[in-house]
C-alpha cells in the first residue's frame, strides 16, 4: 500500500507545471501608454500629440494601443520560456522591412522620457518592458534611461533589474550563450507592460506609431522565491512518523508579497528534487509570526504573563514585522509517505531538504531554495 501511495505522490508532484503565458505584442502598443488609463487614443485621421503623428495618411493608419501587461510581484524573476518570435515593420508599406524581436541594429535609439516613463536608448525597435505600481504614470521625472548600446549595458547580459518606470530592452529573452535572461520586478511592482519603442527615425520624442505592422509573440514565466521555516520555533525540526497530524511550514510575506494572494490549492510540500511531493494543505492560518530571517530560530518570543510575575510565557511569534505570514498544515502521514526511507531509518537521521512549490491567485509561480537547516527545511526524526 505504500508504494501505491508514494506513487500517487509521484504523480501528484508531476503534474506541478509553471503557469506560462503567452503574450502578443503588437507593433502599435506603445511602451509610453502602459499604464496610460487616463489617455484616449483618438482616431488614426486625426492629428496627436501625446505620441507624434505622420502629418498625412499612412498606408497602414493604425492606432496606437495600450500595451498588456504581465502580473508580477516585487522581487520575482521574469523570464522568456523560448525565444520570442515574430516581426515588427516599422515603415509605410505593408511588411516591406520586419525587425525581429531583437530589434535593428546594435543601436541607433534614443528616445526622450514622457510623464513618469524613461527614455530609451539602444536598438532601433524591439521588445521592451516597462515595471509599473498601481498607479497611473503621468508625472514625472522619469527615471534615467538605461543605454543598451554596446558602450553601456548592452543586450547581452544575464540578470537586469530595472527600476519603476524604467523602459528596458528584452528583445527575444536570450543572451548568446544561450540562456534565458532574467529580469527583476523592482520593490512595489505590480505590473510588467511589453511594448515597443518608437519615434521618428527612433530618435527624441516617441511616436511614428501610426504606420507600423507585424507583433512580436513571447511566453513568459514569472516566478518568486519565498522564505519557509518548518515549525516556526522549533530546532531541530522534530518528526515523528508514527503520529497522525499535521506538519506546520510557515511561508512569510513582505511588503511586497501579500500571502492572502496564494492559491492554497496549489501549495505543495516536496523533496527538494521536486520527486515526491504531499497534496494540497489540509488548513492555513495567517498571523504575523516574524520576519523571513527569522526562520531556523529555537524559541518563540518570550513574554512575561502577568506583568511583573516573573512568569515568562512563550508566543507564537518571534519579531513581528506587521506583514502576515501562513502557516500551511500538511497532513503529516502525506509527509511520510513523501519522505520514504526516512520513516524506516533510525531515531536522529535527518532528512533531505524539502521545498514549497504553489502559484499564487494570478499566476505567480512560488518557489523556496533549499538552505539546508535541520531548524528551517529539513526534519529530525523523533522516534525509533
Amino acid at each position: 500500500m505504500k508504494s501505491a501511495i508514494r506513487l500517487l505522490l509521484i504523480i501528484a508532484c508531476i503534474t506541478i507545471v509553471n503557469p506560462l503565458s503567452a503574450y502578443v505584442v503588437e507593433g502599435t502598443d506603445a511602451i509610453y501608454l502602459a499604464g496610460r488609463t487616463d489617455i484616449t487614443v483618438p482616431p488614426a485621421s486625426e492629428p496627436w500629440f501625446f505620441l507624434l503623428r505622420h502629418a498625412g495618411p499612412t498606408p497602414e493608419e493604425a492606432m496606437e494601443t495600450h500595451p498588456d501587461f504581465v502580473p508580477v510581484i516585487g522581487g520575482s524573476i521574469i523570464q522568456a520560456v523560448a525565444p520570442a518570435t515574430g516581426g515588427v515593420d516599422f515603415y509605410n508599406g505593408f511588411g516591406l522591412n520586419y525587425f525581429p524581436p531583437g530589434g535593428n541594429g546594435v543601436d541607433g535609439s534614443n528616445l526622450w522620457p514622457l510623464d513618469g516613463i524613461s527614455g530609451y536608448i539602444g536598438p532601433q525597435g524591439p521588445l521592451a518592458g516597462v515595471f509599473l505600481d498601481d498607479t497611473i504614470p503621468d508625472t514625472g521625472p522619469a527615471p534615467a534611461a538605461m543605454d543598451f548600446t554596446p558602450g553601456g549595458l548592452g543586450t547581452n547580459f544575464s540578470v537586469l533589474t530595472p527600476a519603476l518606470g524604467q523602459v528596458f530592452y528584452i528583445g527575444d529573452g536570450f543572451n548568446s550563450v544561450p540562456e534565458a535572461q532574467h529580469f527583476i520586478a523592482p520593490a512595489g511592482a505590480t505590473r510588467l507592460f511589453l511594448g515597443i519603442p518608437d519615434g521618428f527615425g527612433f530618435y527624441n520624442e516617441p511616436g511614428a506609431y501610426d504606420d507600423n505592422d507585424g507583433f512580436y509573440e513571447v511566453d513568459l514565466d514569472v516566478s518568486l522565491e519565498v522564505t519557509i521555516d518548518i515549525k516556526f520555533c522549533s530546532d531541530p525540526n522534530a518528526f515523528n512518523c508514527n503520529k497522525k497530524g499535521v506538519l506546520p511550514v510557515t511561508i512569510f510575506g513582505t511588503a511586497d508579497f501579500f500571502v492572502e494572494d496564494i492559491d492554497f490549492s496549489s501549495v505543495q510540500l516536496c523533496t527538494e528534487d521536486l520527486v515526491f511531493c504531499t497534496g494540497a494543505p489540509r488548513d492555513w492560518s495567517f498571523a504575523d509570526r516574524g520576519t523571513p530571517s527569522d526562520a531556523g530560530a529555537a524559541q518563540c518570543a518570550l513574554v512575561e504573563e502577568p506583568a511583573m510575575s516573573g512568569i515568562l510565557v512563550e508566543m507564537d511569534y518571534l519579531n513581528p514585522d506587521t506583514y502576515l505570514d501562513v502557516d500551511v498544515a500538511f497532513e503529516a502521514d502525506e509527509v511520510q509517505d513523501m519522505l520514504g526511507a526516512f520513516c524506516s531509518a533510525d531515531k536522529g537521521t535527518i532528512s533531505e531538504p524539502l521545498v514549497i512549490t504553489g502559484t499564487t491567485m494570478n499566476g505567480v509561480t512560488l518557489f523556496s531554495v533549499p538552505v539546508p537547516n535541520v531548524g528551517i527545511d529539513q526534519l529530525w526524526k523523533a522516534n525509533k
